[in-house]
């Protein structure tokens, strides 16, 4: 059973004697004799009224003025303090002129509020003119998610001018720093964003209390300061609004992903969906060093060195070079660097490869095509996850001479990008890059080299007028080959076509596979007895 607070119980129970005013004798006895007391017991102040001049600029027996003002009044203290001032600054005045019936409303409009203040902070109610809300969100605290360089904590922040402020917070794959990630800076209409700051601290007037603990679910917690800088804070779970705000038929995060214009935000439900990849690029190294040679080597008598052969020392001292002398050397290797980078862009819709080698060596390929790649994207953000399992292991021999490593940066739309490095072998990539190879290797593959490079066109055959044209076709996924006749030479290798097929000549869709000439006297079927191509198939 919660406690009243001294300041609630005062508010009660004055109220009830200050309403019996001009009814009874007693009443008002009880309250000349106990009054002072019970406010001195509260420790309420008894200033003149000083504080509440120093903070509202007029006097505390100005009721007219006094009336307008007392909603704004949020501090239990100072509107104790009030309280304690009139009825001190009326009895010196007047004795007992508290008690006239004109003086009794603003008491009970002062006990009123004291209530409410009183009420609140008991059950952490939000009072006053809400002025700025800041809320923090944060994702799930796996391990794995954390290693995964995804954002983990985001910072909103709405005031009543329309200022918005957010920033959101990554963790690196190697270890637990937090990192700066997204930042925005902006304003939006006041109109709004007082709409948004007042629906939201109306909500916590009433009583809120989160005592559910729910597993995997990320957390919230919001900071709602009013005009008179105080600042009232609540918490939650990020799941479903339903269980978080009951008894309320619309999302406050989708308002504010609305209003503000910011799609991936966490907020208190935490449904965000998965942003949109606009941009991969991969940067691979390798640097090799041509291992050191040790052996005997020979100087000459003007001490120029001249590497003669690989032998053990005791050999060389037995043989004896008169004019040589045998020296124990070391002859350092050379270094080769080699790297790649492949860049996938969906804005330009371009993908561009670039091979180097030891800065001499380049090779660039570009291929420009904003329909296949932003294809190529969209397959890669629903079926490749690159973003979780990765296989970090301490113990990994390092290969002598050689370095490998990798770096994979993910851009997205108003999203921070996602940033992975390592080394580039089975241990140290994240698990599914095969599947991500193999969507890039398919896409470059289906764009080719063109016709230059490709032997069907270059070794096409052109037909003279007195040859004819046998196609050879396949059925379905069979492999048999059959011949069948055409005057169309725009058919082409590759392309489907109509034949008739079966003893009923059915219509059947083939697949041409091979295209021959023939003279009349070389056919390889009688020509009355083959069958002819009916049309091009077109879908």
């Amino acid at each position: 059973m919660m406690c009243m607070s001294r300041e609630l119980i005062f508010a009660i129970e004055w109220k009830k004697e200050f309403n019996k005013i001009g009814k009874s004798k007693d009443t008002e006895k009880h309250i000349k004799s106990d009054f002072e007391k019970d406010c001195m017991d509260t420790e309420f102040i008894m200033d003149e009224g000083e504080s509440f001049r120093d903070k509202y600029g007029f006097d505390v027996l100005d009721f007219e003025k006094l009336s307008t003002i007392i909603d704004d009044i949020t501090n239990m203290k100072l509107i104790g303090s009030v309280i304690f001032s009139i009825w001190y600054l009326l009895d010196k005045k007047e004795k007992d002129s508290f008690l006239k019936t004109e003086n009794k409303d603003i008491f009970l409009k002062l006990l009123n509020r004291l209530e409410e203040i009183s009420d609140a902070d008991m059950f952490g109610r939000f009072i006053g003119e809400a002025r700025k809300i800041t809320i923090n969100s944060t994702d799930s605290y796996f391990p794995d998610r954390i290693m995964s360089n995804c954002e983990k904590e985001q910072r909103i922040t709405i005031n009543s001018n329309g200022g918005v402020w957010f920033s959101a917070y990554t963790y690196s794959r190697k270890d637990t720093n937090r990192i700066k990630g997204r930042k925005r800076i902006f304003k939006i209409d006041k109109t709004v964003s007082n709409n948004i700051i007042k629906t939201i601290s109306d909500y916590f007037r009433g009583k809120y209390k989160w005592d559910m603990s729910v597993c995997d679910a990320g957390s919230w917690d919001i900071e709602i300061t009013n005009t008179n800088g105080e600042r009232y804070k609540y918490n939650g779970d990020t799941i479903e609004e339903s269980y978080s705000f009951p008894k309320k038929d619309f999302s406050f995060s989708d308002m504010i992903r609305d209003a503000v214009g910011i799609k991936y935000m966490y907020l208190f439900d935490g449904n965000v969906e998965d942003p949109k990849i606009k941009k991969i690029t991969i940067d691979y190294n390798r640097t090799t060093k041509e291992e050191e040679k040790s052996g005997i080597y020979k100087e000459d008598k003007s001490d120029n060195i001249i590497y003669l052969m690989r032998k053990n020392k005791e050999q060389s001292d037995k043989e004896g070079c008169p004019e040589y002398k045998s020296k124990e050397l070391k002859r350092e290797g050379g270094t080769e660097k080699y790297s790649e980078h492949l860049v996938i862009e969906g804005d330009n819709g371009t993908l561009e490869y670039t091979k180097i080698k030891n800065e001499s060596e380049k090779m660039n390929i570009k291929y420009e095509s904003q329909n296949k790649v932003l294809k190529l994207l969209s397959k890669i953000e629903e079926e490749v996850d690159l973003f979780e399992n990765f296989r970090d292991f301490d113990d990994i021999v390092k290969i002598p001479y050689e370095s490998t490593d990798y770096k994979i940066t993910i851009d997205f739309d108003d999203y921070t990008p996602y940033c992975f490095e390592g080394s580039f072998d089975k241990e140290g990539l994240p698990e599914n890059f095969d599947k991500l190879v193999k969507f890039i290797d398919a896409f470059i593959k289906e764009c080719g080299y063109g016709e230059i490079l490709d032997p069907l066109f270059y070794n096409r055959k052109r037909r003279h007028k007195s040859e004819l044209i046998f196609c050879k076709v396949i059925f379905g996924n069979g492999t048999k080959s059959y011949y069948y006749l055409t005057d169309d030479d725009s058919i082409k290798i590759g392309d489907r076509v109509v034949v008739p097929a079966g003893y009923d000549d059915h219509k059947s869709i083939v697949k041409v596979v091979d295209i021959e000439y023939y003279k009349r006297d070389k056919v390889p079927l009688p020509i009355d007895t083959t069958k002819r191509i009916i049309c091009k198939y077109i879908k």
